[in-house]
């Protein structure tokens, strides 16, 4: 029973280290979660889930504010797929190391703006 529960804590310890790591909520957090994924031979099935969730969550969330905003600042291209758009942040977020510290989900939507710019 002490090795059963020993046990229990040493993967309750573990799995609260997996969780902190993938659990920055910025720029560079999330940068670093979705840059180690290559979608063919990903073995991080944590960052991968992560940053699938993340990533499949704000598509719906932009395909809504660009459809209820006439004034919308992007333009989303109807083919674009869940790896597209993770690789478009990557890009960008390596390319601005000065927004790291900001919400991840701000660093998502600039990105989409300055790779997906309206044409109005």
């Amino acid at each position: 029973m002490n090795i059963l529960i020993k046990s229990c804590l040493i993967t309750l310890v573990i799995f609260s280290f997996q969780v902190q790591a993938i659990n920055d909520d910025t720029v560079g957090g999330l940068l670093k979660n979705c840059e180690v994924i290559d979608l063919a031979n990903s073995n991080d099935a944590w960052s991968q889930g992560y940053c699938f969730g993340l990533f499949s969550a704000s598509m719906e969330y932009l395909a809504i504010i660009e459809g209820n905003n006439s004034n919308s600042r992007f333009a989303l291209p109807k083919e674009l797929n869940v790896g597209q758009l993770i690789a478009v942040y990557v890009k960008w977020a390596k390319n601005n190391p000065e927004m790291w510290h900001m919400g991840s989900h701000f660093g998502v939507v600039e990105s989409v703006i300055e790779y997906f710019p309206s044409s109005d």
